[in-house]
């Protein structure tokens, strides 16, 4: 918690400190361009007892679409459709080991500020979190769906190509609370959310 903590308070440093570096996007450079993301990375679960079983986070891959708005608080604020597949195969721990099979496909809706003008593009964003899972049991032929709602803090940068590619870079904070009807592998509740950083390209359409 005191790591999440710090994670957090760190991505609100960031988030203050270019609000205030950055002046305000005259009206004439204002970019209301749509464009389509697409993204790999890793991803660090806070479930309880996730490391006893599937040992490490999940590489993740992530699709997306984004689009300026209007400007607002110094920057050019707007909206980021964000769709993710994380997907990790671990084993339980006990008398007889199964072999389970992690699924999660969340849905992010977020509000994205970025500052400045030129080839470098930091940015901000916050935003709500649906996302559904599943733990599979070849073993025992059983299979535990659940879904969860949260909240997502994020914080990066892009680098423009060219007027039609940017390469992107980010972390994230997210808490994700998920149930299941059924006593799942992961006792029926968990936090879906974590810790993440992904990598990725932009593709601009005018």
């Amino acid at each position: 918690m005191k790591q999440i903590s710090q994670i957090l308070c760190t991505l609100v440093v960031i988030g203050v400190t270019l609000f205030y570096t950055y002046q305000p996007v005259k009206a004439a450079d204002f970019d209301d361009r749509a464009f389509f993301k697409a993204g790999i990375g890793y991803y660090m679960p806070s479930t309880k007892d996730w490391d006893e079983v599937y040992d490490g986070g999940i590489a993740q891959f992530s699709l997306g679409y984004s689009r300026y708005l209007i400007e607002k608080f110094g920057g050019n604020l707007g909206l980021e459709i964000l769709a993710g597949y994380y997907s990790k195969s671990g084993e339980t721990v006990g008398f007889e080991p199964e072999t389970v099979d992690f699924l999660m496909i969340p849905l992010t809706i977020s509000g994205i500020l970025r500052f400045g003008e030129g080839s470098f593009i930091p940015y901000t964003g916050l935003g709500l979190v649906g996302a559904y899972y599943s733990e599979d049991s070849k073993a025992f032929d059983e299979k535990y769906i659940g879904y969860g709602v949260g909240a997502i803090l994020k914080g990066g940068a892009e680098y423009e190509l060219n007027r039609t590619f940017r390469l992107f870079g980010e972390v994230s904070y997210s808490y994700i609370a998920g149930s299941s009807d059924d006593k799942s592998l992961t006792e029926g509740s968990l936090d879906l959310g974590g810790l993440g950083a992904m990598l990725g390209i932009a593709f601009l359409v005018d």
